[in-house]
């Protein structure tokens, strides 16, 4: 199913953004993970061997903490929205659970030991926090226990090529994953223990990056160097329960290589969605609808870099973008600024 340029009049009056350059902040060393809270007051910086936590403020950096950590190649941190967590993977295949500010101790909490090689990819229940998700080279999904006792309660080893991004639904009972063994998996939690996988998705190229829109609706991007002009829509049919490609929306980058880091964000309060495609950052405004296949988007900015070796996340208000450069070796900050101009598609 295609996509179409809706009548500008349909759309003359809806608000289009921009993020300006608000602060850059010199940050040296191989790095590829940021974290901020959800006050947006601290952020969290893997660098190498170690964790920087910054205070945030109006887009400007402060240092408060550097934690060193024995394992080298942090690779990914997520920060609990509920709880007092901040969640470290470590390139040494494991879990960590620090503080969530780490000043008053800076000593891990807890730490899980249970992939054979590099976690590249994570996610979080968003009910209860009280279950982390984990994708590895070793080419498992691993479900974490972290409440009252910290433990693996699941495996799931049907991919045959590394996990390279995870995400779940707002209700907490539907997990996607995707790998580089060119599929999709859609897996359902059928009760408060167990998780199956309900469909298999074959595609022509794998890819890095997926994010749910809402419940019904997710988003992948195929791998850059090969099919990464667009994002492929997929749409759940009601009447066999099954997941099926909507429409495609063209994005920047095309025969670039690119890596599993630097998730694809959406914030649903803003409807902007944040993705990296190669050396380009993409961002976008998407306004999905219940009724029928409606579906309007518009991409309303492209940053260009030099390199594939970017990290970036937004601030959960969406009034931040926040992007590491390796080129530069800086963070970079931006500040949402909304304007009006332009027509948004639909694939109406």
């Amino acid at each position: 199913m295609g996509c179409h340029i809706m009548k500008q009049n349909q759309a003359k009056n809806k608000k289009h953004f921009q993020y300006k350059l608000s602060s850059l902040h010199k940050q040296e060393g191989s790095f590829c993970a940021l974290a901020i809270n959800s006050k947006n007051d601290l952020l969290a910086v893997g660098s190498d061997s170690e964790i920087k936590i910054f205070n945030f403020k109006r887009g400007y950096l402060k240092q408060l903490q550097v934690i060193s950590l024995r394992a080298y190649n942090l690779s990914l941190l997520i920060y609990c929205k509920k709880k007092p967590f901040l969640i470290s993977a470590q390139g040494a295949s494991s879990l960590m659970i620090w503080n969530s500010s780490l000043i008053s101790n800076p000593k891990f909490i807890c730490k899980m030991i249970g992939h054979s090689q590099q976690i590249i990819s994570m996610t979080l229940d968003p009910i209860l926090e009280d279950l982390i998700i984990s994708g590895s080279h070793d080419n498992n999904i691993k479900f974490w226990s972290i409440y009252n006792k910290w433990f693996c309660k699941q495996t799931i080893s049907e991919h045959t090529k590394p996990v390279l991004s995870l995400i779940m639904n707002s209700q907490g009972n539907q997990l996607i994953s995707c790998s580089q063994d060119k599929q999709i998996f859609i897996i359902d939690r059928n009760n408060q223990t167990q998780w199956l996988i309900k469909q298999k998705i074959l595609l022509p190229t794998y890819g890095y990056r997926l994010s749910y829109i809402t419940d019904s609706i997710f988003i992948f991007l195929p791998n850059s160097y090969y099919d990464g002009t667009h994002l492929y829509i997929f749409k759940i049919n009601d009447l066999i329960k099954q997941y099926q490609k909507l429409c495609q929306i063209p994005i920047q980058g095309k025969n670039q290589y690119c890596y599993y880091y630097f998730p694809l964000l959406f914030i649903q309060s803003k409807n902007i969605l944040l993705i990296k495609n190669g050396c380009y950052v993409n961002l976008l405004q998407i306004i999905p609808s219940m009724s029928q296949n409606n579906f309007i988007y518009q991409l309303e900015q492209t940053i260009q870099f030099q390199n594939k070796y970017i990290y970036g996340t937004l601030t959960d208000d969406g009034e931040f973008l926040i992007i590491w450069d390796e080129e530069s070796e800086q963070i970079q900050i931006r500040k949402l600024n909304i304007i009006k101009k332009h027509c948004l598609y639909s694939n109406e």
